[in-house]
């Protein structure tokens, strides 16, 4: 085997290791892209439970889906005002201070 065979081969060695380092690049970058899609939706999820828990616990839960929607139009509506903001803060608070939230919405 002569000088340049052997170039040749550690050449195309480097190039299958550099071609291998890349695929775990992309590997990586796939598995980290998963991972916070996956926390996003687990996040959302989770505040979506925590919505329908709240609308249950608040006796709104016989409300039809148009209704609801109303109230929480007006209630986001109102809410730009923050002598309203507070208002409602001060209501909801003394709300679940009557009736607590369960412990999973804490």
């Amino acid at each position: 085997m002569d000088q340049r065979e052997k170039l040749r081969q550690r050449i195309a060695r480097a190039h299958q290791r550099l071609a291998q380092m890349d695929a775990d690049d992309v590997y990586k970058a796939q598995r980290a892209a998963l991972r916070a899609r996956q926390n996003r939706e687990r996040r959302m999820r989770k505040q979506r439970k925590r919505w329908a828990e709240l609308v249950v616990l608040s006796g709104a839960d016989h409300l039809d889906d148009a209704q609801l929607v109303a109230a929480l139009l007006r209630a986001a509506e109102e809410g730009r005002t923050s002598q309203l903001r507070e208002e409602a803060q001060r209501i909801g608070t003394a709300y679940l201070q009557r009736r607590p939230l369960p412990p999973d919405l804490q």
